[in-house]
């Protein structure tokens, strides 16, 4: 009778401290993730304003370029 009471109890406190595990397992994979997301985004906004100041440099530099050439074809 022991034994069997014992096993049982056993079996029930492994369920209870599986659950815990998986619920606790699930939560920080849940945050994990949203912490992903939130980085995610802020690295892409701040790629998509690294782009736009290349583009923008890039025509800044194309006109000075210009400006030269007419200079020099002055000069």
């Amino acid at each position: 009778v022991w034994f069997g009471w014992h096993g049982l109890i056993q079996k029930h406190w492994k369920v209870l401290v599986e659950r815990a595990c998986r619920s606790r397992a699930e939560e920080v994979c849940t945050r994990l993730s949203t912490d992903y997301e939130a980085r995610l985004a802020e690295h892409c906004e701040a790629l998509e304003k690294a782009q736009t100041e290349i583009r923008r440099l890039q025509v800044e530099r194309e006109r000075s370029e210009e400006s030269m050439k007419k200079a020099f074809m002055r000069g």
